[in-house]
């Protein structure tokens, strides 16, 4: 099936509108629909850690279709090799599950430092006849071989680590040359989540020195985040609640604290938006 277009950077609402009417995101919801239900018990210790339906939430309904479409496009040019896949910080999702019964022939790996998984994605191999491989460990420091796989995808991780620059040498020591590696994370619009705008530009300058870009590089972000057309939790909020992962509003206190400290409100739902990187490794590293 035609994949849309997807570029790199932050997605426009109109953007998102136009993805969710297509057949291609139809089939990853078709999929996802049958998986979360034939694996609910196998689901449901992780479903409690974070969200029962990871698709339906504010960011990943860009997120899995973007990596899926750059995988695809790279499975068509590779289509001689049976490639090998990483999903990096892969928590239980039905996305690995899904690119092993799309892209036939390529070897799915998860890697997570939760030992917990291991277990239930056996269990869901089995359920699914699948052969999606798990391995335990923390990104920074894998047992991969060098130049093991094609390619890596890392959604919605780095952000929530203070150890992205070694995560980012893991990922070079484990990639072959020529392979590619997609990056998402949430940027928190206002600075006062994990990654902050001038944080993001950091990560990326960080990328930069060690990939190099598959189309143009993003720049500085910050003018990015003025554009009003960009997909937010604000705009999800309005249109869906249930895309968001946060239920409550802050408490009073929570917004008193942060008044006195920060000499601001704290909003609802905060305000973030998401953005994609698709990066290739060349061979010798740029220093």
């Amino acid at each position: 099936m035609k994949s849309p277009e997807f570029h790199d950077g932050i997605p426009e609402i109109g953007e998102y509108h136009k993805l969710l009417t297509t057949s291609f995101f139809k089939e990853i919801e078709d999929f996802s629909n049958e998986f979360l239900r034939i694996n609910k018990i196998h689901l449901a210790n992780y479903s409690e850690k974070w969200v029962v339906d990871p698709l339906h939430q504010w960011s990943r309904q860009w997120e899995y279709p973007y990596v899926l479409s750059k995988l695809s496009a790279y499975a068509f040019l590779n289509s001689s090799q049976k490639l090998t896949i990483l999903d990096a910080g892969s928590g239980l999702t039905f996305f690995p599950f899904f690119l092993e019964s799309r892209l036939k022939g390529s070897e799915i790996h998860c890697c997570d430092h939760d030992a917990s998984l291991a277990h239930a994605v056996a269990s869901i191999n089995r359920k699914q006849n699948a052969q999606v491989q798990f391995q335990m460990a923390s990104l920074d420091r894998t047992e991969f071989h060098e130049e093991f796989f094609d390619c890596i995808y890392c959604i919605s991780v780095l952000e929530h680590t203070d150890d992205y620059q070694n995560i980012l040498d893991e990922f070079y020591r484990i990639m072959k040359p020529g392979g590619i590696l997609l990056l998402t994370f949430d940027i928190s619009i206002d600075g006062r989540g994990e990654i902050s705008p001038s944080s993001v530009n950091k990560l990326v300058w960080e990328v930069e020195n060690r990939f190099a870009f598959a189309s143009n590089n993003i720049g500085d972000v910050l003018p990015l985040l003025k554009n009003p057309n960009i997909w937010t939790t604000g705009e999800a909020g309005r249109i869906n609640p249930s895309l968001l992962p946060w239920k409550k509003h802050p408490s009073l206190w929570r917004r008193l604290e942060t008044f006195i400290t920060k000499g601001k409100v704290l909003k609802y739902p905060p305000p973030y938006t998401v953005s994609c990187l698709s990066l290739i490794k060349t061979s010798p590293k740029v220093v």
